[in-house]
């Protein structure tokens, strides 16, 4: 199934981050989302996030 976020519970509380980072996040396969999904563009867009022009 995959999941995209987590969503924790009203105010996240420090113990529950904790465990989220301890426990779950180093078990979690990364990857690249656009390659995922086959949306990889060919060439960087001309932005500040690419090769554009940084103000």
């Amino acid at each position: 199934m995959g999941m995209r976020s987590f969503i924790f519970s009203g105010y996240p509380h420090l113990d529950e981050c904790d465990y989220i980072g301890k426990l779950i996040l180093p078990e979690l396969k990364t990857c690249s989302l656009p390659h995922e999904y086959g949306r990889v563009p060919n060439q960087l867009p001309a932005t500040p996030l690419g090769h554009g022009e940084r103000r």
